[in-house]
């Protein structure tokens, strides 16, 4: 995991220096080490409908009431 976030890291920092546009915007990629895949954030409006139901799992997960 730490070689695949470098060399992702390299690559952005290479097409910086080359001046070449990349995939990326300001919220980044996400490698997801339980699918080999590196994934695009959700539209603004995907992540906002979506955030309770995320919190509400991972408050589930934490234990927290």
């Amino acid at each position: 995991m730490v070689i695949s976030t470098g060399m992702l890291m390299a690559y952005e920092a290479v097409a910086l220096i080359l001046g070449r546009t990349s995939g990326t915007d300001c919220r980044g990629w996400f490698l997801n080490p339980h699918r080999p895949a590196i994934e695009r954030p959700r539209s603004a409006l995907t992540a906002a409908l979506m955030r309770p139901m995320v919190r509400r799992a991972i408050d589930q997960l934490t234990g927290r009431p």
